[in-house]
């Protein structure tokens, strides 16, 4: 993100963001703002589940957070990266009594072997980047992590029905740098929308237990959902004095 907002706005540079990019802009970790971008389109919308291993003694989410009040800060969740949606959702959680020790992984290769090797009680995981051990009895889902169920697994609750205020859909999609002429602009939007259109890309969203028809977002609504998004995420980190430390 730094690198790319020295270039020139030629539309020739492109830049591919996704959910980590509006939780560090809220953190201001970066300097550019969200308004210094055009946003060309949504192409993915994730979901997320925290899991365990099959032969843990964790049923549910419910059985968690007891055992988060039986024993505070004993129980770890593993995680990717300290500006993520697990480590706010652990310090949102704190704020409820229920105290989580978060470990950061600098990616999924790592996560998920701290979990096959007992390093962690629980990790928060993109559903795609973990169906085949949840299909292969792998791993176990405890509870989605977004507003509603995730699709393929009806009986699985979310947290907001357990009572937590939690729901952090995972999101990708393209911006340009502001400034850019808007007939290229609007081509990329365009091409985006194409693609999003295809059947490779149909299966491939079907495969990886996304909905499709809810992932493609125009520009201008790909715009006002980021801003949407950036806003909810200042109150929570107002609300939960959540920083990077």
């Amino acid at each position: 993100m730094i690198e790319y907002m020295k270039r020139a706005p030629d539309g020739y540079s492109i830049l591919g963001i996704e959910t980590d990019y509006v939780i560090s802009t809220a953190l201001g970790i970066y300097k550019s703002k969200i308004e210094d971008l055009d946003y060309i389109g949504r192409v993915q919308m994730d979901s997320a589940w925290i899991l365990t291993m099959p032969n843990s003694p964790f049923k549910g989410f419910d059985d968690v957070v007891a055992e988060a009040k039986k024993k505070p800060g004993k129980l770890l969740l593993g995680g990717i990266g300290l500006t993520s949606s697990e480590a706010i959702t652990v310090a949102k959680l704190d704020k409820q009594g229920i105290k989580i020790k978060y470990i950061s992984y600098d990616g999924g290769g790592e996560l998920h072997a701290a979990l096959f090797r007992g390093d962690v009680d629980i990790i928060w995981e993109e559903v795609s980047d973990v169906l085949h051990y949840v299909q292969n009895n792998q791993m176990k889902p405890l509870v989605a992590c977004v507003g509603k169920r995730i699709n393929g697994f009806p009986d699985l609750p979310t947290m907001k029905e357990l009572g937590f205020d939690v729901d952090f859909p995972f999101f990708r999609g393209i911006a340009i740098k502001k400034g850019v002429d808007p007939v290229i602009r609007e081509k990329l939007s365009q091409a985006v929308l194409k693609a999003s259109e295809t059947k490779e890309w149909q299966d491939y969203m079907l495969e990886k237990k996304m909905d499709a028809s809810q992932s493609h977002l125009s520009g201008q609504e790909f715009g006002e959902f980021v801003r949407s998004y950036y806003n909810d995420l200042k109150k929570i980190i107002d609300e939960t004095g959540f920083s990077v430390k």
